[in-house]
This record gives C-alpha cells, sequence and structure tokens, in this order.
C-alpha cells in the first residue's frame, strides 16, 4: 500500500546526511552485499558525486527522508527506503516518479 504522507521532492545538497543514512541503513540490511567503503567515504561520495551529478528525488513522511533514488542519463542509477519502512510502496512510488521524467 503506498503511504499517503509520503512526499516526494528533488534533493538539495543538504539533504546529504539523510540521503547517506538511507543508503547506509539499506546497505546493512542486504547482508548479501559487502562493505568496500567506509561511512566516510560512502558520505563524501554521496555529497561530491551523486547529488551533485545525478538527478535525485527524495521520499519524505512528516518531514524525514525515508527513501531516495537518482537517475543519470534516464538510467535508474540507485533506489533505496529505510528498512525501517519496507513494504509500503515508498520504493514503488519513486520508480514510478523517476519513469515518468
Amino acid at each position: 500500500m503506498i503511504e499517503e504522507s509520503v512526499k516526494l521532492r528533488p534533493a538539495k545538497l543538504d539533504d546529504t546526511n539523510a540521503v547517506a543514512n538511507v543508503f547506509l541503513r539499506a546497505r546493512a540490511a542486504m547482508n548479501y552485499v559487502p562493505s568496500i567503503h567506509t561511512d566516510h567515504e560512502t558520505r563524501n561520495w554521496i555529497y561530491r558525486y551523486v547529488i551533485p551529478h545525478l538527478t535525485v528525488t527524495v521520499a519524505e513522511i512528516d518531514d524525514r527522508l525515508v527513501g531516495f533514488a537518482a537517475v543519470q542519463d534516464h538510467w535508474l542509477e540507485h533506489l533505496y527506503v529505510d528498512p525501517a519502512i519496507h513494504s509500503r510502496g515508498i520504493g514503488s512510488r519513486l520508480l514510478k516518479s523517476v519513469q515518468t521524467h
């Protein structure tokens, strides 16, 4: 079920920490994916590359960033949702949003 209170908007550089938190929590929940970068390296990459160079859409519930999708040249590069709120349709909503742009 899609969460009615989810708001989608373009990411801002100020969202870097929240985007990184979602990314790191989601990746930690994927115990089959090895961690090859430190949290600091990941945050730096999101700040220097992902937010400024990709088209990033964030999902918020009550002003709390809970997911994001990043697209480059019409190609989905990243789609992550906080594992604490999976199965609420947020990832589907993000995917649909970036497919229409």
